[in-house]
Parts: C-alpha cells; structure tokens; sequence
C-alpha cells in the first residue's frame, strides 16, 4: 500500500486531502543530494487536526524525510490517526510528558536529519516546501519563508520574514535612521534550523510554555547568524480558539527572557538590546494597567502621563504599540 492510497478519515478535499504534491520543476529538479530533513510533530488531543497536518508532512515527496510525532498520551483519536500512518513515519511515541516544549526537545533528541523544525499538530506543510527549505538552506545556518495565517472563516494572512537577527528579535522595531534597518518580522513554523547547531546550543527551555521558540532562535542565531530568505510560503499556520492563551503570560517569559540573556556571560553582546526590550515589556505592562481604568477621565490623564513618560526615552518607547494604545485610550 501507498501512502496516496492510504485515504483520509475525512470527506474534505484539497491540499493534503484528495491531491497529490505539486512540486514546481524548479524546484524538483534542482542539483542537490537531498539533505535529510527530520520534520517533529508534537500532538496532545489534536486528532481532529492532526491528520491533516501528517499528510501535509508525509505528500510532500521529498526523498530523504525523517518525520518523527511525539504525542503527550492523547485521549481522543490521535492514536488511531497516528498508526494509520505509522509505515510511514521514522519514529512516534505517545506518554505522558511536561509539555509541548519536553516534547520538542524528546523529538530533537531523536532528529538524525541536517535540518530540522517542528510543525505544530494544527498547522499544514505547503507543498513543495521541503524541496526549497532544502535548496534554501546551502551555504547557511537558517532558512526562513513566509508563513500563512489562516482562520476557519477563511481569513488569511501572509507574514513575510525580514531582519532576523538576534538583535533584531529583542528590539523588534527599527530605531535608526538607516533604512537597511527594517522591523524585525519572525513566524516560527518559517524558521527553519541546522540540527547540529540546534543541539549544539542545549535543550529547550521547558520553563517557558509560550516563548521557548522565541528564545532559541534569538540564542541560535547569536552563534550562528547566517539566514537565507524567501517569499515562497512554506506552512498555514492555523488560527483558532483552542490556541494556548494566557493573558500576561507572553510578557511575563518575555521578562524572563531578557533577564536570563542579561546574566548569560555568554549573551554579553545582547545585554543592550535585552535591556531594550525588558524595559519595553514593562512599559507595556504599564500601558495595560492604564486600559483598566474605568474613569473616562481617568483614563485620558493617565494616558497623556504615558505620552510624556515615553518622550523621555522614545529609543525605548516610541513604537506602533505605543502609539496605538495611547490612540485607544484617548479615543475609546
């Protein structure tokens, strides 16, 4: 048995359903010998995606995959989708673990490929995508295309990548004059590793539930800043209500983050911009309080307190986050 003719536990059709990989001949032609690319898959109780995104894994018809799922000892159908497509798989395992972040790093454990990331149990593989992560990645340490987002309404949202350094993670927004200087924009389903210098660097930090990718790319591209880029969208990443949220929880590990990569010997060279963007998450903290407010008057006083505030330190504070909740504050 095939894998194409392994049919789907669904009547849907499209990409990964009822069609097959439409690699462009640029792409599958190109003169290369196929790097191995290990793709890890973590799942807890996403069976009614998961199949969905294995597919997309499993149809790309790239020659040298090694796909590996990690499941945290789902209870819904994510086993049976799972073994379902077990020949096709390198390696799957399902217990319990601490989380997404322990069962990335159980994966890069096993990851025996040159390239490597990890696609979420929700998001879909475009096709063609492993062929040129693999043309993408020669002659660098990190390869980074353009992710969609996309909700069940059928809302899309291309973010193109630009600007990804270590330096640029932590600033985020331009604050020079230079006009070589762009915003840094970064998606992590797009953002695609070396695997040795990925293990190289450590595990992944399990404290951190919301921003562990965060986190590795800013420390994997300090030791290894070499990023090749490209407008061909690689993944959907998907947008919906089961997404994990927690309100505060972002800026809280961004502080931890920032204070971590401050005390880090290692990171000397990131303690300005760290210091930068510790100051900012506590600026915005501060912003958020000031939206409690249920004074109308209140609330404007202390919004045009914010706006003198920042002009004391605009390197630090004039950003299009600032601007915006002072506007909402002023106006709402």
């Amino acid at each position: 048995m095939t894998l194409s003719s392994s049919l789907p536990l669904t009547n849907k059709i499209g990409w990964p359903w009822s069609s097959e990989n439409s690699v462009d001949a640029d792409i599958s032609s190109i003169e290369l010998d196929y790097p191995k690319i290990t793709v890890v898959t973590p799942n807890y109780n996403y069976g009614h995606y998961l199949e969905e995104t294995i597919r997309s894994v499993l149809l790309q018809g790239y020659p040298n995959l090694e796909y590996i799922i990690i499941d945290g000892g789902s209870t819904d159908n994510s086993i049976e989708v799972i073994k379902k497509y077990e020949p096709w798989l390198t390696y799957w395992v399902s217990e319990p673990d601490r989380g997404q972040t322990h069962a990335i790093n159980k994966g890069v454990e096993k990851a025996t490929g040159e390239i490597f990331n990890w696609i979420n149990s929700d998001d879909i593989l475009m096709p063609g995508a492993l062929f040129a992560i693999a043309k993408g990645m020669q002659d660098s340490d990190a390869f980074v295309g353009v992710v969609n987002n996309f909700d069940e309404s059928g809302r899309e949202v291309k973010v193109f990548p630009q600007n990804i350094t270590s330096k640029g993670l932590l600033t985020r927004f331009n604050t020079t004059e230079k006009p070589q200087d762009r915003d840094t924009v970064y998606h992590q389903p797009g953002f695609w590793f070396k695997t040795k210098y990925l293990k190289e660097i450590g595990a992944l930090n399990e404290e951190l539930r919301l921003q562990f990718d965060f986190d590795r790319v800013v420390r994997y591209l300090y030791h290894y800043p070499t990023v090749n880029y490209s407008d061909r969208t690689l993944v959907n990443f998907r947008c919906h209500h089961e997404q994990k949220t927690a309100p505060g929880k972002i800026e809280q590990e961004g502080q931890k983050i920032a204070n971590s990569l401050i005390a880090d010997p290692v990171y000397q060279v990131l303690k300005q911009p760290a210091k930068l963007w510790l100051s900012r998450l506590i600026w915005y903290e501060d912003l958020a309080s000031v939206s409690q407010q249920n004074n109308r008057t209140t609330r404007i006083i202390e919004a045009l307190k914010m706006l003198l505030l920042s002009c004391q330190s605009p390197n630090a504070y004039w950003t299009r986050y600032t601007f915006g909740s002072i506007r909402q504050l002023l106006t709402k």
